[in-house]
């Protein structure tokens, strides 16, 4: 079943007599935007654009969480206003320009958004890296504010939270998109993988899939070698339990947890 975030919602055609269709995350997030600077933003180009997306755009717009935003009708500082506020409140967002062979607009990518196409996901890791989100690579000319990501809801935000066992498996599927780096071997490898790695008391294996963690103990190829070594990856799986949770939304509380459930099957 789709999480209430992410369901989709047909606001009628663009500009361009396109399906405008955005989920509710992207929705709710250029609500704020919109309350924050005091007008209404008109959408020319809206998500899971597959096959009927603008040139230009490339796959950007296949997925969802990415919009592109009128400019035309905004002032150069109001134009400066609506990209600040776009990433304030969890966007890698940009105005793209004549001079970069586009008709001028602000392109926005929501953070964090389950759906995302590919080529905007390596967009976020631009933005994260201070570029512009194109192929040229350039520096981002936009302004540097504190990387934040918007809550994958999964509820309706006027009814209950989400349940633990809604939280825990939306949990698992941004945790094994992880990478954590082994010292000892110089491999980056899945979460669960690097768990097992680490997991030297595991009986059931129940953080590591399908595969009992005894067996891929006994194919891998490193070994650690320090202290030092094997508290660093148990800091690089600490720190990726807290991010995964901030992702997908989860109370403090309930990040505290799940932390604590994959704390206590870390025995090195």
């Amino acid at each position: 079943m789709t999480i209430f975030a992410m369901q989709r919602l047909d606001l009628g055609k663009d500009s361009s007599g396109r399906d405008l269709v955005i989920n509710r995350r992207t929705k709710a997030m250029l609500d704020i935007v919109e309350e924050k600077i005091n007008r209404r933003l008109v959408v020319v180009q809206g998500s899971y654009m597959a096959g009927t997306g603008a040139k230009k755009s490339a796959k950007t717009h296949n997925g969802g969480g990415v919009v592109d935003i009128r400019t035309r009708d905004q002032t150069v500082s109001q134009v400066k206003e609506t990209v600040l506020e776009l990433r304030k409140i969890g966007f890698a967002a940009w105005r793209r320009t004549k001079a970069q062979g586009f008709d001028d607009h602000i392109h926005a990518v929501a953070i964090g958004d389950p759906e995302l196409d590919p080529s905007a996901v390596r967009q976020v890791k631009a933005y994260q890296n201070g570029k512009n989100g194109l192929k040229s690579g350039g520096k981002d000319d936009g302004p540097r504010v504190k990387f934040e990501v918007f809550p994958v809801f999964s509820t309706d935000p006027g009814e209950d939270d989400v349940t633990p066992e809604e939280a825990k498996a939306a949990f698992r599927e941004v945790l094994a998109e992880r990478r954590i780096r082994l010292d000892w071997n110089n491999q980056d490898v899945s979460f669960f993988e690097a768990l097992s790695f680490i997991h030297f008391n595991a009986a059931d294996g129940s953080f590591v899939g399908e595969v009992p963690a005894t067996s891929i103990r006994q194919d891998r190829r490193g070994t650690p070698t320090s202290a030092k070594a094997m508290s660093n990856a148990v800091a690089g799986l600490s720190m990726a339990v807290k991010e995964a949770g901030r992702e997908i939304g989860l109370t403090p509380a309930q990040i505290d947890a799940l932390a604590a459930s994959v704390a206590a099957k870390v025995r090195p």
